[in-house]
């Protein structure tokens, strides 16, 4: 993966797309919360467009856990678990 070649800003870019978008529900977290805006993101498929904006390639084969997780808090995210991860969700467009 090529993450650090990944700034803030394509996760940015990534979660404004997911507010204008909507998240498909086979894409939401089962484990981690990417906690921004005041929101709960599923970290992986963040990962996944900040890779589409900077590459533009969507990241196949992504793994969650730290794998997911730790390039995200490199640039400066907050990633935990969530144990309120069926709520975290509520708020994406079906």
């Amino acid at each position: 993966m090529e993450e650090g070649n990944m700034s803030p800003e394509d996760v940015e870019k990534a979660l404004d797309g997911i507010e204008r978008d909507g998240m498909p529900t086979n894409r939401r977290s089962t484990l981690y919360c990417l906690m921004a805006r005041g929101r709960h993101y599923p970290p992986k498929q963040v990962l996944r467009l900040a890779h589409r904006h900077r590459f533009g390639a969507e990241l196949a084969g992504a793994h969650g856990g730290e794998r997911t997780n730790r390039p995200l808090r490199n640039l400066g995210f907050r990633v935990e678990k969530c144990a309120r991860v069926p709520q975290c969700q509520t708020w994406i467009k079906e």
